[in-house]
């Protein structure tokens, strides 16, 4: 019986589930195996000085900001050539807005909360607009020494936290050489 049931195991052990993991550890949020730094605390800062500050971080790109949109409200969001989002429904996302905001930090009045990275553009909410951005403005807010007092540096790291399917496999594997050895006991 254990014999047919182990291939089966581990083959639906190596499907990942796709909802997003979102932690908040205080100064940073990890989001998928990503730690990105509170964006309150580089405020005003060009990227270069943000990073001297920063041990470990680097600028956030623009396929991490989209996920970390994705993520955080679990959809796909569609950006127009600029960097608006144009599907962004205000009203169904209220609580997500506030937990965004709580997360990454108020850069700014009026529920707006920014971050932006060299090369990748702006990053955020702007809550007068009713946007979710995501690479704006490149050329402006992705410039090498932008900064602004209401914005931050998107910064991230790799997180050490192992992919939940990872521990799984290994617990299985542990298993499997425990039945063996006892098997050989027999």
């Amino acid at each position: 019986m254990l014999k047919k049931l182990l291939p089966l195991i581990f083959l639906f052990t190596g499907f990942q589930v796709n909802a997003a993991i979102i932690v908040d550890n205080d100064t940073y949020t990890t989001v998928d195996g990503l730690d990105w730094l509170d964006w309150t605390a580089t405020m005003g800062q060009t990227q270069a000085a943000a990073l001297g500050d920063n041990a470990g971080y680097r600028g956030a790109t623009y396929a991490e900001q989209v996920h970390l949109n994705e993520a955080m409200f679990g959809t796909t969001f569609t950006y127009d050539s600029d960097g608006f989002d144009v599907s962004f429904d205000e009203i169904a996302n209220a609580t997500k807005i506030i937990d965004f905001i709580a997360l990454f930090g108020a850069t700014a009045i009026g529920g707006r909360s920014y971050a932006m990275s060299e090369g990748a553009g702006l990053v955020g909410f702007d809550g007068p607009n009713r946007f979710m951005l995501a690479g704006l403005y490149p050329h402006i807010w992705g410039a090498a020494g932008a900064s602004a007092s209401t914005i931050g540096i998107a910064l991230v790291r790799s997180s050490a936290v192992p992919e939940p399917s990872i521990i799984a496999l290994c617990g299985l594997g542990l298993v499997g050489i425990g039945f063996a050895r006892r098997r050989r006991q027999s």
